[in-house]
């Protein structure tokens, strides 16, 4: 009885999705039936509805309140449980399968403000210039303020070739900006790879979808012909602004480096049963290669199973920015109308039993997307521009009552800089997968990656020499 739970359980879990809005596969109709008397409160809501039935002004839609009362309940939960009614479960579905109508983008709840985790690449949202951490508060003109998750997806999606206005308001503009898109259908090409120079392979990851895995393995045998010796000499996987997506793909992906180890484990209510995803053996056949993953603030939920895996097995070194912190696993169950729900069943861990929910993975190298030459040029013009014999310089001088001025100085400082190299990047090839000229943070993982080949080599050197 028990084993056949845990293995129910672990089909429940590992059928699930993560990332944004985008939710998993798994779908059942079965509802269990509880005894009466833990749901007493349940005659509450049945007399609310007749009464509203009889005596409201206007004639009710019953369905339609009934709707929103399972509404209203699943959104008491947490940010990413949601109601489905049968138009967005169609659309949920059809989200996972690599392509969908709409604008492309995939967003969340931070702070009960529906925020943009990341725009897709290539698609309109993208295109029009929506940025990762922008807060939407308006579609089409109405406020998103008491607006729930599915809702907003709801309505940024529709025919091909129709608009849509999204109002955000973003950090360092003192007004909300606008942003008129026109729908179109979303194709979404999860894996893109390119070859760098002296035989190393660049793999960016956009989303974690259900061709991923062998979109990934496409693209992988693809580089391995253009290299010279038919081998790759080390890899850099891109996870940038990847919202996440279906959970088993993002294990798929890290079987593919590892042939042994624990990958993610998954905890639900019962905090003493917990599944645990394993590397199967033999199927890491690219076990051996250096790899470095790239991730940033909008690297969310699936990437952080994939960067956290492959951080705490010590296979690869992640670099870039703390990523956005999602370690919840959300699933589907259909109902009866073909209506759904999608609430949160567990957390996930990393392979060492880190919870990155609100906290984010760590990457062992901080690399900011910054130009570094503008950065300097301005720390200098910054120190010349102050007053060496101002009051800061006297002994003994009152501190200022609002902080210290230096950390808002540094940030400023960061911010030109970070804004330098959007200027530069405009002269960028935008045909190229990745333009390390251009691309600093990019440049910087490339780097490492090299030097991660090059100690690997030196170490598989001295070992023979030993022996």
């Amino acid at each position: 009885m028990i084993r056949g739970f845990r293995i129910y359980f672990a089909i429940m879990i590992f059928a699930a999705v993560v990332g944004g809005f985008v939710a998993g596969a798994y779908i059942t109709s079965a509802v269990e039936a509880k005894p009466a008397d833990k749901y007493e409160k349940l005659s509450l809501f049945t007399k609310v509805l007749h009464i509203l039935e009889t005596t409201y002004v206007e004639d009710v839609d019953v369905k339609k309140l009934i709707y929103g009362g399972i509404k209203g309940m699943l959104e008491e939960l947490d940010p990413h449980s949601a109601f489905l009614n049968p138009e967005d479960y169609k659309e949920m579905k059809e989200s996972t399968t690599g392509e969908f109508g709409g604008v492309g983008i995939e967003i969340t709840k931070r702070d009960n403000i529906i925020t943009v985790i990341t725009p897709i690449e290539d698609t309109p949202a993208w295109n029009s210039g929506l940025r990762s951490m922008d807060k939407i508060i308006k579609i089409n003109d109405e406020s998103t303020a008491e607006m729930d998750l599915q809702t907003a997806v709801s309505k940024m999606r529709g025919a091909p070739g129709t608009k849509v206005k999204i109002t955000v308001a973003r950090d360092g503009s003192q007004k909300p900006i606008d942003f008129t898109i026109i729908r179109k259908v979303i194709k979404i090409v999860s894996v893109k790879t390119t070859l760098l120079p002296d035989d190393f392979g660049y793999l960016r990851v956009s989303t974690f979808n259900e061709n991923t895995v062998s979109d990934l393995k496409k693209g992988i045998s693809k580089l391995e012909k253009q290299t010279k010796g038919g081998k790759l000499k080390g890899v850099l996987m891109d996870l940038r602004n990847n919202p996440g997506g279906l959970l088993d793909q993002a294990v798929g992906v890290v079987d593919i480096f590892l042939d042994n180890g624990a990958i993610v484990s998954v905890r639900a209510k019962d905090k003493e049963k917990k599944i645990i995803e394993y590397a199967k053996p033999d199927s890491g056949y690219l076990k051996d290669i250096p790899i470095v993953v790239l991730v940033n603030q909008a690297s969310a939920s699936a990437s952080e199973i994939v960067a956290g895996a492959l951080q705490d097995n010590n296979r690869g070194v992640i670099v870039g920015q703390k990523t956005f912190g999602k370690g919840s696993v959300q699933t589907l169950v259909e109902l009866d109308d073909k209506s759904a729900i999608k609430y949160t069943i567990a957390r996930y861990y990393t392979p060492n039993g880190r919870s990155i929910q609100a906290t984010g993975i760590e990457p062992d190298v901080n690399i900011l997307q910054i130009d570094p030459k503008v950065m300097e040029e301005e720390k200098i013009l910054e120190e010349d521009a102050q007053d060496k014999y101002s009051e800061a310089n006297l002994s003994g001088h009152f501190e200022n009552e609002n902080g210290d001025e230096n950390s808002s100085l540094i940030e400023k400082l960061y911010d030109r800089a970070e804004k330098g190299l959007k200027k530069k990047m405009k002269k960028q090839d935008i045909k190229k997968i990745v333009d390390l000229e251009y691309d600093y943070q990019a440049a910087q993982a490339y780097n490492y990656l090299k030097v991660y080949a090059i100690g690997k080599e030196k170490r598989a050197a001295n070992s023979d020499n030993n022996n």
